[in-house]
C-alpha cells in the first residue's frame, strides 16, 4: 500500500518505480489484488487509482486466477464505472481493459454491465 501512495508524486520516475514495485509485489501475492484495490478505492487522486489499476492488471496478467480476476474486476467496477464513469480517460481505459480480460477468463463478477465499460461514456467534459 505504501508504494501506491508514492504514485501521487509529481515526479514521473518515482511514480513509475512505485508502480513497478507494487506490480512485482502483487505478482508474488496475487490473492491480495482484490483487497488492495478495495482499500485504495477511497483515494481522491486519480494518479493513485490509475497506478493501482495498472499494477493489479500487470499482476493479474502474470499470475491471476479466476478468483483474483473476479475480485479485481468487481473492485475496479465499483471504483471507476459503477457510480458514474470517471472523467479520467486513462483510468477508464485501464478499468475497461481489466474488466474485459476478466470476461475473457470467464471470471466476470455478477452485476457488471460490460457495455458500460465501453465508450461512449456519459461523463462531463473536465473543462470548467
Amino acid at each position: 500500500m505504501a508504494l501506491l501512495w508514492c504514485t501521487a508524486c509529481s515526479d514521473r520516475r518515482v511514480r513509475d518505480d512505485a508502480t513497478m514495485g507494487a506490480a512485482r509485489l502483487l505478482i508474488q501475492h496475487p490473492e491480495q489484488i482484490p483487497a488492495v484495490l478495495q482499500q485504495i478505492t477511497d483515494a481522491d487522486d486519480d494518479w493513485i487509482l490509475e497506478r493501482a489499476c495498472y499494477a493489479a492488471y500487470t499482476a493479474l496478467l502474470r499470475a491471476g486466477s479466476a478468483a483474483t480476476w473476479n475480485g479485481a474486476a468487481h473492485a475496479v467496477w465499483e471504483m471507476v464505472i459503477a457510480p458514474a464513469p470517471r472523467a479520467n480517460a486513462v483510468l477508464r481505459d485501464v478499468a475497461r481493459s481489466l474488466i474485459s480480460r476478466a470476461q475473457e477468463h470467464g471470471a466476470l463478477a455478477d452485476g457488471i454491465d460490460i457495455g458500460r465499460t465501453r465508450p461512449p461514456y456519459d461523463t462531463p467534459w473536465p473543462i470548467t
